[in-house]
C-alpha cells in the first residue's frame, strides 16, 4: 500500500531527470529545473532589455541545471577574492551567487554551445514524458474496450 509521502515524493519528481555528457571537454551533469527555480530565471531576466535578456535567460537556467563540472560541484569551482576593506572579513556569497559568477565569467559562445546541449537534454525528456502520456491515454482507451467487449458478451448463465 502506497501512503501520502511516497504519493507526494512520487508527483513532485514526475518528469526530473539528470544525464552527464560530455561538452567542450568537460564531463557536465546537467539536471532538469524545478518550477520554482524556472520563475527564478525568468525573474531575473526581466530587468534585462530585449537582446541582453536572450544572453541572461542562458546563463540563469545553466545556473540551476548544471550539477557538475568534472564531478565537481559548479559553486565548488568559486573562489573567493573579494574581501571587505572595511572589516578583512570574506564576503557572504550564496550558492546561486557563486554559481552567477562563475558562468558570468564565461566566453558567450561557450555558453551558447552548453546551452544547446542542456537544449537537447531537454527537448528528448518533453519527447519521452508526451511519448509516456500517450501511451498512457492508448492503454486507457484499450482497457475501456477490453471492459466494454467483457460487458457485451454473453454469460456462461446465459448459454444453459
Amino acid at each position: 500500500m502506497t501512503n501520502s509521502d511516497d504519493i507526494l515524493r512520487g508527483f513532485i519528481h514526475l518528469g526530473k531527470s539528470e544525464e552527464v555528457v560530455e561538452v567542450l571537454g568537460f564531463k557536465i551533469k546537467f539536471r532538469t529545473l524545478e518550477t520554482d527555480e524556472q520563475t527564478a530565471v525568468f525573474d531575473h531576466c526581466s530587468r534585462y532589455a530585449d537582446f541582453a535578456r536572450v544572453s541572461a535567460l542562458r546563463r540563469e537556467t545553466l545556473i540551476y541545471a548544471i550539477e557538475t563540472i568534472n564531478d565537481v560541484p559548479l559553486e565548488q569551482l568559486y573562489r573567493e577574492n573579494n574581501v571587505s576593506q572595511e572589516e578583512g572579513e570574506k564576503e557572504e556569497v550564496s550558492s546561486i551567487e557563486k554559481r552567477r559568477r562563475i558562468l558570468g565569467k564565461m566566453d558567450t559562445e561557450a555558453i551558447n554551445v552548453i546551452f544547446a546541449e542542456h537544449s537537447r537534454i531537454s527537448e528528448k525528456r518533453s519527447k519521452v514524458l508526451e511519448s509516456l502520456s500517450k501511451d498512457k491515454e492508448k492503454m486507457k482507451k484499450e482497457d475501456k474496450r477490453v471492459e466494454g467487449e467483457v460487458k457485451n458478451s454473453p454469460s456462461e448463465d446465459q448459454a444453459d
